[in-house]
């Protein structure tokens, strides 16, 4: 009895009832439970090396941790072989004791390995990581095991012999992306001669798909390029030795040529052979101009193959003759049918500047491979191009574009979004400009600077004096959001009478009664807004912009124009530029 009279019960641990909560995740199978271990791999091995992925957050820790959460999982993980055999992952096992990385070995069995990441050090100080990676290659039964092999490899001199074991035959290798950021020259530089029986990969690797090897040298008519499907051209190659290649590679679908040393000065002489590649559905071509254009001229590949060609006529404007620019002119447009006969368009942007000719598909797609870019910085050096005719590229570029634009311009009539760039243009393209923006009648959403508005207003003017039958009322005649990126901040320091370009495209969409329905400023940023309360004549024009981490919007002709004086509020304002 407890004081005051009051009684006090007692019950025990054995009399409650206490049922065990039960996680829903327990609930899962044991192939669910794999399933969700080996996406977690996978999603891992398509991000690039240079992108930085946090430790912790690597697939070989989650899996480590993963085995460590209760009985079950750890002896499902330790059982599953074929997860550890993704998991040499270098960056990861870069620690001073062994021990893990003969664990983790240990643990993938006689399966399959992807083998990535750095190996750090140099060929006179290796790191553990480094020896650790060798004796993968020293082993022959690993190595006969990989099939990716995904690595950066550090140090200028490839002397150690570890690396001879890529002269093996590699039965189940798949991908090789080998980069040697630092190497003084390729490994195995002239060893593969006509009267050699020396073959990278001992000309046996018949699974291998993806070869980025920029560092490593190979014979051109080595056995195993035939099931390629996928190539970065090492930098040694020139460019007749990239069209042999080629016609080695009957399954290509993906081909990528960067810049490089051997084909910087190379010009077209001689004939060259038409390369049919049916299955090729990515064209990635980034060198120069003579060098793409013989390219575009002889490589004929899938109708539905994506293109993205970035070259420049700043350098030795003296090798770009005749020849390569009727290789462009002739070639260039069938490479542009096939791509926009082939995918719809909804978005493109365009950059158009006094050295600037950029033309992209900007379209959303489910599939990454599927893109159209052309990006040519367009006047030479110091000296004018071989003919009279053409004093920069964009004399050639843009009638290529405008032609396929008014010939085939249903291709073009489901653009709804452009993003738009002008800047110090030259007068003569205004009309060609006129052109390719007239072929977008359904254009809803135009991404765009106040600077470029200054282009557009004279771009009007040119629609103004244009006396065809098919003129339009007003470019972009289904326009409805204007998104501002930029705003001119000469205009901080002028008066508040001077409203610069948007004021006048504003009105005079109004005046041909196809007005603006919404201005975004958002991109813009509070930091760049001036006073803009003279917009607010503008009736029933909605104008967004960010404040404060917050969004907001305003109608003008609604009674409350200092709403939209964003200058006098934030303070930016300066009216007098001496004061």
């Amino acid at each position: 009895m407890a004081s005051g009279g009051s009684a006090v019960t007692t019950t025990s641990l054995d009399e409650l009832d206490i049922s065990p909560v039960t996680s829903p995740i327990s609930k899962l199978s044991d192939d669910i439970l794999l399933l969700i271990f080996m996406t977690n791999v996978r999603i891992e091995s398509n991000v690039p090396l240079y992108v930085f992925v946090d430790i912790m957050k690597r697939p070989l820790t989650t899996a480590r941790m993963s085995s460590q959460v209760c009985r079950s999982w750890r002896h499902l993980l330790l059982n599953s072989p074929s997860i550890w055999g993704r998991l040499i992952q270098l960056d990861v096992l870069d620690q001073r004791s062994g021990n893990w990385r003969e664990e983790v070995l240990r643990r993938t069995g006689s399966s399959p390995l992807w083998v990535s990441g750095n190996v750090s050090g140099t060929c006179e100080n290796p790191t553990p990581v480094r020896l650790y990676f060798y004796s993968l290659l020293y082993n022959r039964t690993c190595w006969e095991r990989i099939e990716r092999l995904n690595i950066i490899v550090h140090g200028s001199k490839m002397t150690d012999r570890a690396w001879d074991t890529f002269l093996l035959p590699a039965p189940n290798l798949q991908l090789f992306e080998v980069y040697f950021p630092h190497i003084e020259e390729p490994l195995f530089l002239g060893t593969f001669s006509a009267d050699s029986t020396k073959r990278l990969f001992g000309n046996h690797a018949p699974l291998l798909r993806e070869f980025h090897g920029d560092g490593v040298d190979f014979s051109v008519d080595s056995a195993w390029l035939a099931n390629l499907h996928d190539i970065a051209v090492p930098s040694r190659l020139t460019v007749p030795e990239i069209l042999e290649l080629l016609q080695h590679m009957p399954l290509l679908e993906s081909f990528f040529i960067p810049s490089s040393d051997a084909t910087e000065n190379w010009v077209p002489i001689g004939l060259f052979p038409r390369v049919d590649l049916p299955t090729l559905t990515v064209l990635l071509l980034s060198n120069t101009l003579p060098t793409c254009s013989t390219l575009l001229e002889h490589i004929y590949p899938a109708t539905s193959c994506s293109l993205s060609l970035t070259t420049n006529a700043y350098y030795n404007p003296s090798l770009i003759t005749k020849g390569v620019l009727r290789a462009i002119r002739e070639h260039l447009p069938r490479f542009i049918h096939n791509y926009f006969a082939t995918h719809k368009i909804q978005r493109l942007k365009m950059r158009f500047h006094d050295d600037l000719f950029h033309f992209e598909d900007e379209s959303p797609r489910l599939a990454p491979h599927i893109f159209f870019n052309v990006c040519v910085r367009t006047k030479p050096g110091s000296s004018s191009l071989p003919t009279e005719s053409i004093h920069d590229l964009s004399e050639l570029l843009f009638p290529i574009f405008v032609k396929y634009a008014s010939d085939s311009p249903s291709h073009f009539s489901s653009v709804t979004g452009l993003s738009l760039d002008m800047r110090h243009l030259e007068t003569s393209s205004l009309k060609h400009i006129y052109s390719l923006l007239c072929a977008l009648p359904a254009l809803r959403r135009l991404r765009t600077s106040e600077d470029t508005l200054v282009f557009l207003l004279s771009v009007e003017d040119l629609r103004k004096n244009d006396s065809s039958a098919t003129k339009p009322p007003i470019l972009f005649t289904s326009l409805g959001v204007l998104q501002l990126t930029y705003l001119d901040p000469d205009l901080f320091t002028l008066s508040g009478h001077n409203h610069g370009s948007l004021f006048p495209f504003l009105k005079g969409r109004v005046e041909a009664n196809k007005p603006i329905d919404v201005l975004d400023l958002k991109l813009c940023g509070p930091d760049t807004l001036r006073d803009m309360n003279f917009i607010d004549e503008m009736k029933g024009l909605e104008v967004q912009w960010t404040e404060d981490d917050g969004e907001y919007s305003y109608i003008c002709g609604s009674g409350m124009p200092d709403r939209l004086e964003f200058g006098t509020r934030f303070g930016w304002n300066v009216h007098d530029p001496l004061t």
